[in-house]
């Protein structure tokens, strides 16, 4: 089956499935980054389960500790510690994400973002810094099979 066919048989799923459902829930690159920056304003660990390709190799780079995650089980335990709960928890601060960039690669895709985690209102606030996000068509949909955060030096 072709790619843009592949891409063409998610979207007609993903009218077909009924509202609230999250099979084929994300089925573009868009939709998951979008669903990724949701699962920050939630903080539930079910999103991250949605989110994150559940595999040994899934690998995520954090911009705060040293290190390459690798393992789905590892990322969703970074994530706890982040405060990440069933059912979700309150959010310290927003994250928001600009000068997106998808690059689509059969059934993959590069997203490349500045991601930013403070006060909306006043963009410098907080953490920010490069992110790169790469997504790949598993199963029922796109999933995050790496993440790499960088920080830009505080003033």
């Amino acid at each position: 089956m072709s790619t843009q066919m592949r891409k063409s048989l998610w979207l007609l799923l993903a009218l077909l499935v009924p509202s609230g459902s999250t099979w084929a829930q994300y089925t573009t690159p868009e939709v998951i980054l979008d669903g990724w920056v949701e699962s920050w304003a939630s903080y539930d660990l079910a999103m991250v389960d949605e989110l994150f390709y559940h595999h040994p190799s899934t690998s995520y780079f954090s911009s705060e500790i040293d290190g390459l995650i690798v393992g789905f089980d590892r990322i969703r335990e970074h994530h706890q510690g982040f405060g990440f709960l069933e059912g979700g928890g309150e959010a310290s601060a927003t994250l928001w994400v600009n000068e997106v960039t998808i690059t689509e690669v059969g059934d993959s895709a590069t997203i490349a973002a500045t991601w930013h985690f403070g006060d909306s209102a006043d963009e410098e606030s907080g953490q920010f810094g490069p992110m790169t996000m790469v997504v790949s068509i598993v199963d029922d949909g796109y999933r995050i099979t790496h993440m790499h955060f960088g920080n830009y030096p505080q003033e």
